[in-house]
């Protein structure tokens, strides 16, 4: 009866120490979105890298957002840049509804150029954007790493960072999309069109 007990006892301590780093049943991190298709970005103009079908939304729900949270996005996938135009760029956002929280420089992704991808390789993007304040003037501070290699198979990655050093003010009374797009200048040409697949996506808060 006393083994019972001690095991039980362990047991329970053990499932509390579990559950405090979020693996089950743990306060944080809670998944909000994790993507079940492929979502292709690739035209002219901005375009979503969030799937439109998955488990849960991108919505994060008005009022959620305390003090101290922080959102985070993990997606990755596969990248062409097949455009024959020497000045041809893209350029990504981390987004609150239409507010750009963070985002990347134009990056040049011509077919001659340094980061040449005429062939699908392996790309990554890590956001996070923590609640400084939140209600009708909330504000959020963000940043992120975008990822890719410069040949399929090579181990070397192109790193780009996501910056915004002065943060974004948005309401947190409302529901707010997250998202992060994509824009290409160009389509590029033939079979080596400029696009980026999103295979993997997982939207999280850690509060």
């Amino acid at each position: 009866m006393k083994s019972r007990f001690i095991l039980v006892t362990v047991l329970t301590v053990l499932t509390s120490a579990w559950s405090a780093f979020g693996q089950t049943g743990g306060t944080r991190p809670w998944t909000i979105f994790t993507g079940t298709s492929d979502k292709t970005a690739y035209r002219g103009s901005e375009m979503s890298l969030i799937p439109t079908t998955g488990f849960n939304t991108n919505l994060i729900a008005a009022d959620r957002l305390k003090v101290g949270d922080m959102l985070q996005v993990n997606l990755s996938g596969h990248f062409n840049a097949g455009s024959n135009n020497a000045s041809s760029t893209l350029t990504l956002k981390f987004k609150a509804g239409k507010y750009v929280i963070a985002n990347t420089a134009a990056m040049l992704i011509n077919s001659n150029g340094v980061a040449a991808a005429p062939v699908p390789v392996f790309w990554r993007l890590m956001a996070n954007a923590t609640c400084r304040t939140n209600g009708a003037t909330g504000f959020l501070i963000g940043d992120g790493l975008f990822q890719y290699e410069y040949w399929s198979g090579q181990t070397n990655l192109h790193t780009y960072p996501l910056t915004n050093i002065y943060g974004l003010i948005v309401g947190t009374t409302t529901n707010i999309a997250l998202d992060v797009t994509a824009t290409f200048t160009d389509l590029g040409y033939g079979v080596q069109t400029n696009k980026m697949v999103t295979q993997n996506a997982w939207i999280g808060l850690t509060r």
